[in-house]
């Protein structure tokens, strides 16, 4: 009897012990598949940080060129409007010396 009872106490203990060795391993497996799928976010993040760079990085550049475009256009207003401004000039000195 006293057999059985040492012998039934001896399975408790390995099989609680036996448990808490597979808890833990469960949680630590657990938590690797966790750091896991953790670091795969993170590296598509940076993936999705680094493209949106790269497109304002092209969109900056593309207003860079609008912009440079737009002051172009700007100045040849201006240099039209002067030489309507002349063409008005000597258009009357012509005028006077027709007269």
């Amino acid at each position: 009897m006293a057999y059985t009872v040492a012998s039934v106490l001896g399975s408790s203990a390995a099989g609680w012990f036996a448990g808490k060795r597979s808890g833990k391993a469960e949680i630590l497996g657990t938590a690797a598949s966790t750091i896991e799928i953790l670091a795969a976010r993170s590296d598509t993040l940076d993936a999705n940080v680094e493209d949106l760079k790269g497109k304002l990085r092209e969109k900056d550049e593309q207003i860079a060129d609008l912009t440079g475009r737009v002051n172009v256009l700007a100045d040849l207003a201006t240099q039209r409007a002067a030489v309507a401004e002349v063409k008005e000039v000597v258009d009357r000195i012509a005028a006077k010396l027709e007269c």
